[in-house]
Parts: structure tokens; sequence; C-alpha cells
């Protein structure tokens, strides 16, 4: 997840360099939101503006990961992970919404998948 992968590259890039101020939280958010976009030459990306995408990510911020928090940008970097995404919105569609998807009735897929996997272990004679 997004979360995740900036953690990592804050991390390695300190590590790269064996310097723990070799590159701040922000500008690894800047690497992951704008310089991402423009780098894949697009300038509607990684951006809140008129004209944009619309494309946003919401965090809880309330849970033992991320408190107390100091600087926000820096909890979002190095503490937070990809369950702590409670909303998402695509082009101007929500497309998670309290942590749960629109875009299907997930309980329903989820009993349909264990129901699956029961039959499948039910027909080899492990269930």
């Amino acid at each position: 997840d997004m979360l995740e992968t900036m953690k990592t590259a804050a991390l390695l890039a300190k590590i790269g360099r064996g310097d723990p101020t070799a590159i701040s939280a922000e500008q690894v958010l800047h690497m992951a939101t704008t310089a991402g976009g423009r780098l894949l030459g697009r300038d509607d990306l990684g951006v809140i503006a008129r004209g944009a995408k619309a494309d946003i990510a919401l965090v809880r911020w309330r849970h033992a990961r991320a408190m107390p928090m100091h600087r926000v940008v820096s909890a979002l970097v190095y503490n937070c992970n990809g369950p702590d995404v409670d909303t998402v919105i695509v082009d101007g569609r929500v497309l998670l919404e309290r942590g749960k998807t629109t875009m299907l009735d997930e309980d329903a897929l989820l009993d349909e998948c264990q129901a699956a996997a029961q039959a499948l272990l039910d027909r080899r004679g492990i269930g």
C-alpha cells in the first residue's frame, strides 16, 4: 500500500546515506503525490486543485500507532498503514467509505468466499 511504500522509501534513503536527515517526511509525501504525478506526465495527479482528478484518501489518526502526534506528515509517513485509510475518492467517486468498499457488497463477497473455501475442503475430505 502507498503508506507502507512511503515509509519504506524514507527509511531506505536514510539507511542508504547513513543520515537520519537524508529525506524529510514532507519530501516523501511530495514524491508520492505531486512529483509522482509529474513523473507520469500528469499535472492533474497528486494535487488538490480545480480541474485535478479529485483523487484523495482520508486517513484515521486516532489510534495508538499515530499518537501522540507531533507532526501530521510524519505520522502519515511513518506511523499509518493501509487499514488506517477510512475513505478513498477517485475521480470524484467514493470507492471506500468508513473502511468499507462502496463498489460491491463486501459482506456478501466474504460469505461467498468462505462458502467456496469450505466446499473445496469438503470435496477433498478435509473440512
